[in-house]
């Protein structure tokens, strides 16, 4: 096997992602130059993406649940750089959606357990987190149970807190400034993003699950828009399609995050407290949708 052969993850005129088949622990992210986009036009600007990245490597109260670099490279001839990350054996959350079928309860305690690990790191936003691929699940016998979260430049913390220091999911930076996506007012103050980003963003994560269509999402696939603005009805309609039911805390509360002046409320047990009503998945196509046990006795 040549030391140079390689599996390469994703490949654009900016990032190169890729891993050495003789290496099979780690994972290398090059960025690269690029005169026609602004953050990659020149030397100094690969400098700015390489400060963040050295930032990462040497925060010493870096999350757990996000992989950091193990090592940071300097520029090569002005042209590029690379960072070493451990790799992740595992499916990405959108792989792991198209070929295993979950619970309302695996759901739940998935985004139970995400959501505590978002918002016990205070001083961190996670503006990714509702990403397909941004989520690896480890293999094992409890579905769900054990992920790790990569691309850590998308994370924002310290003098790196405004929305242009980090990549963005599709939609948030161009929805907020063109005022398409009701309730981001309070999420985003003066382009610096606060916790209250980080709640919607696990209302997002979780309507992505439960409308998984990884390979091509659409607005709906998404609570929040995509592509297009929604208005007030296609947002309840949106849940209505779901059948979660409009007296639940999960409905009201999930209406709560279009609000500009009441703030976002966590997840918490929202989910798993219909799966103790009766309520159980029941997949239709790429969707699931909540179905109440005829079995069920209250």
């Amino acid at each position: 096997m040549s030391k140079r052969e390689k599996e390469i993850f994703k490949e654009t005129k900016v990032i190169e992602v890729y891993r050495y088949l003789h290496q099979p622990d780690k994972i290398y992210k090059k960025y690269k130059k690029f005169s026609k986009i602004k953050e990659y036009r020149d030397e100094k600007a690969l400098e700015k993406i390489r400060n963040k990245e050295l930032a990462i490597l040497n925060d010493t109260t870096w999350p757990e649940f996000y992989i950091k670099p193990n090592s940071v490279m300097p520029i090569y001839n002005g042209e590029s750089f690379r960072v070493e990350y451990p790799f992740v054996k595992g499916l990405t959350l959108g792989q792991y959606l198209s070929e295993n079928e979950i619970s309302i309860k695996t759901c739940a305690n998935f985004i139970k357990d995400v959501e505590k690990n978002v918002l016990s790191a205070e001083n961190y936003i996670f503006p990714d987190i509702a990403n397909y691929s941004n989520i690896i699940i480890y293999p094992g016998q409890e579905p769900m149970q054990k992920y790790r979260c990569i691309d850590a430049y998308g994370v924002l913390f310290d003098k790196y807190r405004r929305l242009q220091e980090g990549s963005m999911f599709i939609g948030l930076s161009m929805y907020f400034y063109n005022g398409y996506a009701a309730g981001l007012d309070k999420c985003i103050e003066a382009g610096i993003p606060n916790k209250q980003l980080d709640i919607r963003s696990l209302y997002a994560l979780l309507y992505l699950i439960m409308c998984n269509n990884s390979k091509n999402p659409s607005n709906k696939d998404s609570f929040y828009p995509l592509t297009r603005p929604k208005d007030a009805e296609e947002y309840q309609e949106f849940l209505d399609d779901l059948n979660i039911p409009q007296g639940s805390s999960l409905y009201q509360k999930t209406l709560t995050t279009l609000s500009d002046e009441e703030p976002n409320i966590p997840i918490e047990d929202s989910l798993l407290e219909l799966a103790e009503l009766g309520y159980e998945f029941d997949k239709q196509d790429n969707r699931y949708c909540l179905k109440k046990n005829r079995w069920y006795k209250q």
